[in-house]
């Protein structure tokens, strides 16, 4: 039941151009002044200066909007990076500091093991940042080799510190001579509070994966979306290591968590086949925060590196009837109608979404538009 991903060649290209140009000091300088990260910003803001910046190398209007088509996913990918890692960086522009660091594969995704390695052998980054970075990717020389040269005053820290529950485990043990077992991470991880604001597990799911049983597979990723913590490269990898009653589980149980992984770069393509496997497991609340996201996170937020109109049009077209009929009833039908009825030669304007405020508060099942 799992859809294999295989990136185009125009995909490639694409996001290494824009890694590349994000690289740039001018757009760098771009994002301190305006004080967001480009993914958060609306497209009028940044669009223009950008398109300018390009303009000077790629005369081709057409490559130009393809290029700052990406530039969204592009930041926002680094944004979930830093806050994955938000023990370790002060928000945003500290993860910024970061960026030569960061190592991308061929699907424009932070290679995070990559980048971790890459991290921890800078010497002018604090040993107390690079010993947990190390923890929570299971690098076991490090870790072992930091510990054994980390001054006291650090190690005092380090063990006061609120962390992950793998730095944890990993402390107590190297407190007591030890290592940790895998089966005390898997306990650690499973065990741990749903929320703690300080501290991601995220990066340690994917890194562990590969050591645990079926069933501990099962458990962690189930634990791992059910409380917000999984990117949804590492939620896309992990469902493909699960044999097929597994897969079908986890689609019943997080019909929607897992489709949302699916409207992140570079995978959208894929969507709308995954979505005609998933019509048995969704309800219409899911349905409801589908459009939701789509509409007012994607569409209104100015998100162009997919056609996302076309997606909606498709979801709901081949949505049943009720679900449809419940949707109608809500505020969002108003803005959704202009959508998902939209069928001009020229392509979708926002100007058409101009009277619409979204408003929306997905968490508590709420969906109205202003």
């Amino acid at each position: 039941m799992y859809i294999t991903i295989v990136p185009t060649l125009k995909c490639m290209v694409l996001s290494k151009i824009v890694q590349s140009f994000y690289y740039d000091p001018e757009i760098r300088a771009l994002e301190k002044r305006l004080r967001q990260p480009l993914c958060f910003l609306p497209p009028k803001d940044w669009v223009p200066i950008v398109n300018q910046r390009l303009s000077e190398i790629f005369p081709s209007r057409t490559l130009r909007k393809s290029v700052v088509n990406l530039f969204m996913p592009i930041s926002l990918e680094v944004v979930m990076w830093g806050y994955d890692h938000r023990e370790v960086n002060n928000g945003f522009f500290s993860c910024m500091d970061m960026w030569n660091c960061f190592r991308w594969n061929s699907l424009g995704i932070i290679d995070r093991e990559q980048t971790v390695k890459l991290i921890i052998a800078k010497r002018n980054i604090r040993m107390t940042d690079r010993f947990c970075l190390a923890c929570n990717y299971e690098l076991k020389e490090d870790i072992l080799e930091m510990w054994k040269n980390m001054p006291e005053d650090d190690m005092e820290r380090v063990a006061g510190m609120v962390h992950s529950p793998i730095i944890d485990r990993w402390v107590h043990c190297l407190q007591e001579g030890g290592v940790p077992e895998t089966r005390e991470l898997v306990d650690a991880f499973l065990g741990a509070r749903p929320i703690i604001s300080e501290c991601s597990r995220s990066a340690a799911l994917r890194v562990l994966f590969p050591e645990l049983s079926k069933e501990d597979r099962f458990r962690c990723l189930t634990c791992s979306i059910r409380h917000r913590e999984t990117h949804p490269d590492d939620l896309r990898y992990c469902l493909s290591q699960l044999d097929s009653s597994q897969q079908t589980e986890v689609y019943r149980r997080h019909t929607f968590w897992v489709l949302k992984s699916f409207l992140h770069w570079p995978v959208q393509s894929a969507f709308l086949d995954l979505m005609d496997q998933m019509w048995s497991f969704l309800t219409v609340l899911d349905f409801g925060d589908l459009l939701h996201v789509i509409l007012c996170q994607i569409i209104m937020k100015g998100w162009e590196d997919f056609d996302y109109v076309y997606i909606l049009q498709n979801v709901w077209r081949q949505s049943p009837d009720d679900f449809k009929d419940s949707i109608k009833k809500a505020p969002i039908y108003e803005p959704l109608r202009s959508v998902i009825h939209y069928g001009g030669l020229e392509p979708f304007s926002l100007d058409l979404l101009s009277n619409y405020e979204c408003n929306c508060h997905l968490n508590n099942k709420i969906i109205y538009i202003e």
